[in-house]
């Protein structure tokens, strides 16, 4: 880049009003739709540019925060060979705030003598580089101060043209439409970061238990303080008399002084009506509060409070409290663009404390239940969950040999109360025949309760089978009666009871042999009538001599064993359940299917049906949904596993894949534990894991 060696040779280039216009082009195009990735090396190139048309050595652009008059943003540069030392740092200047003079027009300094009284720093910083000239260009926008631009030179200079302030001022607007654009296009990116975030909150806190809020409005504080770059966040509720603000839930960064357990009304009682009222109380400066907020400013300072924002919490039609966000150690200018979004975040916080609160008084009232009601209750929300099916054997759909088989080994056994084990592959229809059997009992009258033991977490299994008293553990805010008792003098299934935890077959081994558990925290000894149906998908032999079931407890529950055949073995049934399932498909949808196509039905037929009845159902709605006509077709080609399996070839990395994938599907894709697939394979579970990413398993 070229220079004048003359300064003031370079002043009266000013007054061609071409070489302003090239430059005020070559600034244009340099920051046209500027992306903010970009901007640094953008606005370096820019600031050369105007010191090569001012004729100076160095030069500096400095950016105010938003509603403050801290430096955000600097760049600099200067010009090679000036003569200023590298020790002689740009962080050493400081720019006048927004709303001094000098931040109004360009201003010219013709040496150390011209600056301010208040340039102490700068004119030190003058003195030690040898500066002599400088100017001074306001980043304005009508208004609107984005920041400053300062001129060194060690140059001396004549006396500056008349019309330089005017293309300064010019060239100061330019600047300032520039950052203007880069600003709001920041803000905007914040704006949408902050919605996204207020959305995650809000997500994490529908339909989440009442014991689980705290914990999840605490991390939500922790997440908007962190966004905020505050110190702390603090929940406080009006107290039912509204005389105080208890501190509910806290966040405060580490090394800052936690807020008061508590406001009285009294000491805020300005802030307490504002608050009461739904109004959102915007605090910058504690200086600016107004003069009836006096009693509150005096506590405020007490507690060292610098700036804060109070969101009210409102939830059907009432104030519960208040989100305070607060800096201790400095003021700070709070994002005008975030204040509705913050308002927000005290309706989200406030319906999941309202939720928490009514879920609080249930369980309040369901201490006077006395355990007559608790057995009813416990059927009640059984049947509210569970759908009674009703399936009897002639509604069970096939007439094959050995479904007709399992026919008569149900019949067999139904009328008494031998426990029952129901063998067979995944979707097979175990659970119709459990229900079969009970629907032919003489414990008919009452439902069948069923529990899935592959679907409870081990921590709940044994709360879930055998109840618990209150505070058993934590979060057991009341008592709570097991399956066992909710099934007394009916039939309990125990589904898929090969994923049973290996610690808790001995406690249901006792409940089985004997009809007697303990709920937990109770020493009392509870007996039951219950007859045991339990299904599994195992090998429960080849689980035994693995160690993970107890031998006893299978004998106990083998004693009248059940085999449903897989579907691949009972194919004449397959054309009953297709029509089934068309009839049942095409009236949810609204369909006339009159007929299947021939290449459909062999296509159906010659499948081997991996998934049995379940996949075929899913087959079936599928192809229903995608039919076009009367004339069933299906929707995908079916593919048969076991010639997928020859078509490829076979490597070590293939091999530990499928083995992986097939010790995966026994566990149900549970990893951990002592069923989990980790455990069979004997590896630590981040090994296994990190297998599985690495070939890229997925659920």
């Amino acid at each position: 880049m070229s220079r004048p060696r003359d300064i003031k040779l370079s002043k009266d280039t000013l007054r061609e009003p071409l070489r302003f216009e090239t430059l005020l082009t070559r600034l244009a195009a340099l920051f046209i739709n500027l992306p903010s990735a970009f901007a640094g090396s953008q606005i370096e190139r820019g600031l050369r540019l105007i010191l090569d048309f001012l004729g100076m050595d160095r030069g500096m652009l400095a950016l105010f925060g938003e509603g403050s008059d801290e430096m955000t943003t600097v760049w600099g540069c200067t010009v090679p060979g000036a003569g200023f030392s590298d020790g002689a740092e740009l962080k050493d200047f400081r720019p006048w705030p927004r709303r001094s003079p000098v931040c109004s027009a360009p201003v010219f300094w013709q040496g150390r003598e011209d600056l301010p009284e208040e340039a102490v720093l700068e004119r030190e910083y003058w003195e030690r580089t040898g500066t002599r000239v400088g100017v001074l260009i306001p980043i304005r926008a009508g208004s609107t101060v984005f920041g400053t631009g300062v001129f060194l030179s060690r140059q001396e200079a004549g006396p500056w043209p008349a019309d330089t302030a005017g293309k300064l001022t010019l060239l100061g607007e330019i600047l300032a439409n520039v950052f203007g654009r880069m600003r709001a296009e920041e803000q905007n990116v914040r704006l949408l970061s902050f919605e996204k975030l207020l959305s995650r909150i809000s997500t994490e806190l529908i339909n989440l238990p009442g014991s689980e809020i705290d914990g999840k409005i605490r991390k939500g504080l922790e997440a908007v303080v962190k966004f905020l770059g505050v110190e702390r966040g603090t929940v406080f509720e009006f107290s039912a008399d509204k005389l105080k603000m208890n501190r509910t839930h806290s966040w405060t960064e580490e090394g800052i002084l936690s807020s008061p357990e508590r406001y009285t009304t009294e000491g805020l009682p300005w802030t307490a009506k504002k608050l009461q009222k739904g109004d959102l109380i915007l605090v910058e400066k504690i200086d600016d509060l107004p003069a009836e907020a006096a009693v509150d400013k005096q506590l405020l300072q007490e507690y060292r409070i610098k700036s804060a924002i109070m969101v009210p919490m409102m939830a059907g039609g009432s104030i519960l409290g208040s989100v305070v966000v607060s800096t201790i150690t400095r003021e700070t200018v709070w994002p005008r663009q975030l204040l509705d979004r913050l308002k927000v975040i005290g309706d989200i916080f406030a319906g999941a404390l309202a939720r928490k609160e009514a879920e609080k008084s249930l369980h309040a009232a369901l201490k006077e239940v006395t355990e007559l009601k608790e057995q009813l209750e416990a059927e009640n929300v059984y049947l509210r969950k569970e759908i009674k099916t009703g399936q009897s054997l002639d509604k069970i759909i096939g007439r094959s040999v050995g479904l007709r088989h399992v026919f008569f080994r149900a019949s067999q056994v139904a009328g008494t109360d031998a426990t029952v084990l129901i063998l067979g592959e995944t979707g097979t229809g175990k659970e119709l025949i459990a229900h079969a059997i009970h629907d032919m009992s003489p414990r008919k009258d009452r439902p069948l309760i069923t529990v899935n033991c592959a679907t409870l977490p081990s921590e709940l299994i044994e709360s879930e089978l055998f109840g618990h008293e209150k505070g058993a553990f934590t979060g057991a805010d009341t008592r709570q009666t097991g399956r066992f008792e909710t099934a007394h003098n009916s039939t309990l299934c125990l589904d898929e009871i090969g994923e049973l935890p290996l610690k808790l077959q001995a406690k249901l081994l006792r409940v089985v042999q004997h009809g007697e558990f303990e709920r937990l925290g109770s020493p009392r000894t509870y007996k039951v009538d219950v007859r045991i149906l339990a299904t599994t998908n195992r090998n429960l032999e080849e689980e035994v001599r693995r160690g993970r079931f107890r031998e006893d407890l299978f004998y106990r529950l083998n004693v009248f064993p059940i085999m449903i055949p897989p579907l691949r073995d009972r194919r004449e049934d397959i054309p009953l359940l297709v029509e089934a399932f068309v009839a049942k498909y095409g009236r949810k949808q609204g369909k006339k299917i009159t007929s299947i196509a021939k290449e459909t039905m062999a296509a159906l037929l010659d499948y081997p049906w991996p998934g049995n009845i379940r996949e075929l159902e899913s087959v079936i709605e599928r192809s229903v949904i995608l039919c076009p006509g009367p004339v069933l077709r299906l929707a995908d080609k079916l593919t048969n596993p076991s010639c997928v399996a020859k078509d490829r070839k076979s490597n070590l990395q293939d091999v530990e894949r499928e083995h992986i994938l097939n010790v995966l599907s026994e566990s149900r894709w549970r990893v951990e534990g002592a069923n989990g697939a980790a455990a069979v394979l004997g590896l630590h579970p981040s090994t296994l894991r990190s297998r599985m990413r690495k070939l890229g398993i997925n659920k």
